[in-house]
């Protein structure tokens, strides 16, 4: 267990805490990890390698990648950025380079002990293993941190929010209230999540399920044409497709709920057809530069 000062807190029933971790507590007991889908984005890092002070092909090991994550890849040139305001405040003395908090969630149960009966002022224990902490929001100011570790000292130390563990449902709805309004969460990352990790929509989990299929199948006429995330090359924008899908689902258009429901189980295969068909009778549209894929779903 590592001991820190920690203030407990309480908020609508909800108790969690805000304590202060030293650089090399965030160093060793914060996992990163990104949302991502098989080979497409599977170093979980966006944009070109240009020149940089940061060690790439070392931070990219330590970021996780997989679809029961949350967080969006991570963007090179804002560790780049940060790194180099990390520096300009050393080196000045005069402004704190992490002055607000990250927020953060534990796997495992925290204790708190108190300076003395009922006071909320105390010191707050957490497992000391490694990647037992989640973080919410400031993945990439603690990324940051980790790049820039070698050059802190061991007086620095970073401002936190720490939750005992949070239902996995209330850590997606924490991070999509944080995210996706003031930092512009994409579409098509909110589509991801809302499916089935922010709230259970049966119509958008189902279209979900087949756009991943219609970018994923080597079959399929728009196998790596659909950009997942909202991010890659590919031509179709994975949140409207999505849409154009959940519509489907939750109309009647297969004959009624049950009839749907049942539909559910084989309208990947269906999808990953009917697509290709489209691609065979109207080729000429399909490879058209005007081609949209809202249109080929109403067909």
């Amino acid at each position: 267990m590592i001991s820190v000062a920690a203030l407990r807190m309480q908020q609508f029933g909800v108790q969690f805490y805000q304590a202060c971790l030293t650089a090399k507590d965030i160093d060793k007991l914060v996992r990163f990890e990104v949302l991502s889908y098989g080979e497409q984005s599977a170093s979980g890092v966006r944009g070109s390698a240009n020149q940089s002070k940061v060690r790439w092909d070392l931070l990219e090991r330590r970021i996780a990648s997989s679809e029961k994550a949350y967080q969006r890849q991570i963007i090179r040139r804002k560790i780049d950025e940060l790194v180099q305001y990390y520096e300009q405040c050393r080196q000045a003395r005069d402004l704190p380079s992490i002055p607000g908090a990250v927020i953060i969630s534990c796997d495992e149960k925290l204790s708190f002990e108190p300076v003395e009966s009922g006071a909320v002022v105390g010191r707050l224990k957490v497992p000391e293993r490694e990647g037992i902490l989640r973080a919410i929001d400031g993945q990439h100011r603690l990324l940051a941190l980790h790049a820039d570790i070698d050059n802190m000292d061991e007086n620095f130390t970073v401002p936190a929010i720490i939750f005992d563990r949070l239902p996995e449902d209330h850590v997606v709805q924490m991070f999509v209230t944080i995210n996706a309004k003031h930092t512009r969460l994409n579409a098509s990352h909110l589509v991801s999540l809302s499916g089935r990790q922010l709230y259970r929509d049966e119509a958008l989990a189902a279209a979900h399920d087949v756009v991943r299929a219609l970018s994923e199948r080597e079959d399929s006429a728009l196998h790596n044409e659909i950009k997942l995330l909202g991010v890659g090359k590919g031509r179709v924008g994975q949140a409207p497709l999505a849409q154009e899908l959940k519509k489907l689902f939750a109309s009647e258009a297969f004959g009624g709920p049950k009839k749907t429901a049942d539909f559910r189980d084989d309208s990947r295969k269906f999808f990953v057809n009917y697509f290709k068909q489209v691609s065979v009778v109207f080729g000429a549209a399909w490879g058209g530069r005007k081609y949209s894929i809202k249109s080929a779903s109403a067909l």
